[in-house]
């Protein structure tokens, strides 16, 4: 595994290979949840709706005032990630990280 440098901190740890090694080797499930898709999923699907993804309530305790790393595989127009975080900031996240695989 490997990351493109910076050239603004170039010998610096990249700071996405930090947050990668510290979710690779953390192996508690219950941390981790899963978004259920929301009433407001593919009405438009480049606008940002916090309608789209849900929460579901046995995850509430998961998320309400803790840092959420939100991953997805693919960005297109970053609307369905964007709506996922406000999503979970709704559900009472004090921050969300998003961390997009491929574009």
């Amino acid at each position: 595994m490997t990351f493109v440098p910076s050239r603004n901190r170039p010998i610096a740890k990249h700071p996405v290979a930090e947050l990668a090694r510290h979710v690779a080797f953390h192996d508690q499930d219950e941390d981790r949840l899963t978004l259920e898709i929301g009433p407001g999923f593919g009405d438009s699907e480049r606008v940002v709706r916090a309608d789209q993804f849900v929460v579901p309530d046995r995850y509430r305790e998961r998320v309400t005032g803790r840092h959420v790393l939100l991953v997805d595989d693919t960005w297109t127009s970053g609307a369905k990630m964007q709506s996922a975080a406000v999503a979970l900031s709704d559900a009472g996240a004090e921050q969300v990280t998003a961390l997009c695989v491929a574009r």
